[in-house]
């Protein structure tokens, strides 16, 4: 989950408003004029979009959004690459670039300012440039996108589609070509998504089919960037890394296609590989292949803990994602977790001086277990406020329900986000605790997940309203700045955090509140001394574990703090 979800059943019946004439007097008058009803255009071809528009007006943010250009765009380009080796284009790009980009027209009679191509060639020197690449998005913000245009390309890939079947039994279903378009469409808009509803027993059962997550950005010279690998991905295991350059797919050159489209290829049948070249340095050409395998089911909870000793003994709580089901919850289990450990401390003698919660990696979940989680660590005073464009602010205060009144310190990381935003942000806030880490994600967002109108598979995830912090101010896209960037590499200057960094943090008029009581110079001189995390790392090496750098770094701050408080 990447999101807060709030749930509703949906509702099939309608409200209609009848508005009748006045009455008149019983005297002759001409018949009063009949003024024609505002009829809503219908459309055939993008039928599955106008119905998801509809969904969408009565809760995303920003209803009056829905008919923007770049998202019928979207919906338009994706739908014409789902054929494979085919892409959409402006026609004053196609003229400038013709002897070079070559391949097959498709009917194009009906589209006045684009043109749908079969078999591109983009490989050569030309279209390799990036002055060139970089002129296709201009052409296409010169274009008036509209529904009735993406209508005019759907009709020519349904009358494609229905030829190609006459002679290609492996052709894809209109179906599908509905749902990728449909896809591209809701995916123009702020935290919105579509995705295919899987039965619970169906995820049950082995997989024949899967597909793997290469995380990409796009240049505006349209060349994809693999970026934010995980040190413990299997992607770096294989050889990739951060900063490399996606050039081809099993063979195909995927520069000029969307990100979506390049996703989409990257799926295939267990047990096969999928065959990739890279480029890195700008000038070093490698190739790998990429297996399509099943991820075994984790054995790691939703929630965890343990007793970390030392100079000084913490609760360390680990939190993977703010679900729950008929069974459990996270926040039953960190209490459980919590109050389990707290007696097994007590049974042998050990004084906790400090917990960790540990929200690295968590994408948020159900919104009331967010704010179950920041009763339970915050006593009193205002946790959150929602607020959509057409509804008043909703406010949530703590209710006197903590569970702990220990020294605090949250970790958080680039993938924290959501609902784990808010707990650091809120912690933050009052002072409860301080923020080690590095920045996150910035998804600061309550979602509605309802069922596609009309459609028994698929998913419409919508987003409603914002996050506020306390102070009124959102995080969305800002993310929440930790109160000291620990790093989560082996190695670094300083032996607890980038100085850069933390300038930079302290830098701002807001953290000097925020940041006063942290001692930055006793704490590392007293970690110089007395630190841990070259033994920690010592002994995670002699029993060839992965070492966690972000987390033996923190404990040493943190302890470093407890030892350093007058």
């Amino acid at each position: 989950m990447k999101t807060i979800f709030t749930f509703f059943q949906i509702v099939f019946s309608f409200l209609f408003l009848f508005i009748f004439s006045f009455c008149q007097s019983p005297k002759q008058s001409p018949n009063p004029e009949i003024l024609p009803a505002t009829v809503e255009k219908k459309y055939h071809y993008s039928k599955q979009i106008s119905e998801i528009k509809k969904q969408m007006a009565k809760t995303y943010l920003y209803p009056e959004e829905l008919n923007k250009p770049k998202a019928f765009q979207k919906a338009a380009i994706i739908a014409t690459e789902s054929f494979g080796h085919q892409i959409l284009l402006p026609k004053s790009f196609y003229t400038k670039f013709q002897d070079s980009i070559q391949g097959d027209i498709i009917h194009d009679g009906e589209l006045s300012d684009l043109i749908i191509i079969r078999n591109p060639n983009f490989e050569n020197t030309t279209m390799q440039s990036d002055s060139v690449a970089s002129q296709l998005e201009e052409e296409f913000t010169k274009i008036p996108f509209s529904q009735d245009l993406l209508e005019s390309v759907m009709k020519i890939l349904y009358l494609q589609n229905e030829a190609l079947s006459l002679t290609n039994t492996d052709t894809i279903k209109w179906e599908e070509i509905q749902f990728v378009a449909s896809e591209g469409y809701v995916s123009s808009f702020l935290g919105s998504s579509l995705m295919i509803y899987e039965k619970y027993e169906d995820l049950l059962r082995p997989k024949t089919m899967i597909s793997i997550e290469i995380p990409l950005k796009e240049t505006k010279s349209k060349r994809k960037i693999i970026t934010f690998l995980k040190e413990t991905s299997f992607l770096k295991k294989i050889g990739l890394q951060n900063e490399d350059e996606l050039i081809t797919i099993n063979g195909n050159p995927i520069r000029y296609l969307s990100t979506e489209t390049v996703n989409r290829m990257f799926k295939g049948k267990v047990g096969e590989n999928i065959d990739i070249s890279i480029l890195r340095n700008q000038n070093e050409k490698y190739g790998f292949k990429v297996p399509l395998k099943e991820n075994k089911p984790s054995d790691q909870k939703i929630a965890e803990g343990q007793i970390l000793t030392g100079k000084y003994n913490f609760i360390y709580i680990k939190v993977s994602g703010f679900i729950k089901n008929n069974q459990s919850s996270a926040t039953e289990m960190m209490k459980e977790n919590y109050f389990t450990l707290m007696e097994d401390a007590k049974n042998k003698n050990i004084v906790i001086h400090g917990f960790v919660l540990d929200l690295r990696n968590n994408p948020g979940g159900f919104l009331d277990q967010i704010i179950e989680c920041m009763r339970m660590l915050i006593p009193n005073g205002l946790l959150v406020t929602t607020q959509s464009s057409r509804t008043s602010p909703s406010m949530v205060y703590a209710n006197q329900s903590t569970i702990t009144e220990l020294p605090l310190v949250v970790l958080i990381n680039e993938n924290t986000g959501s609902g784990s935003e808010l707990i650091a942000g809120v912690i933050q806030h009052y002072h409860r605790g301080i923020i080690l880490g590095s920045k996150s994600t910035g998804q600061g967002l309550v979602h509605i997940l309802n069922k596609v109108s009309g459609e028994e598979n698929s998913l419409i995830k919508i987003a409603s309203s914002f996050l506020y912090l306390p102070n009124g101010k959102k995080f969305h896209e800002t993310g929440i700045t930790p109160n000291v960037w620990v790093s989560d590499l082996k190695e670094m200057d300083l032996n607890l955090f980038d100085a850069k960094n933390n300038e930079q943090i302290n830098s701002t008029s807001e953290s000097k509140e925020k940041y006063q009581k942290l001692d930055i110079t006793s704490i590392s001189q007293w970690i110089e001394q007395n630190g841990t995390f070259r033994q920690k790392i010592r002994s995670d090496n002699d029993k060839n574990l992965l070492p966690d750098y972000q987390l033996y770094r923190s404990l040493d701050f943190f302890s470093g703090y407890l030892a350093t408080q007058k």
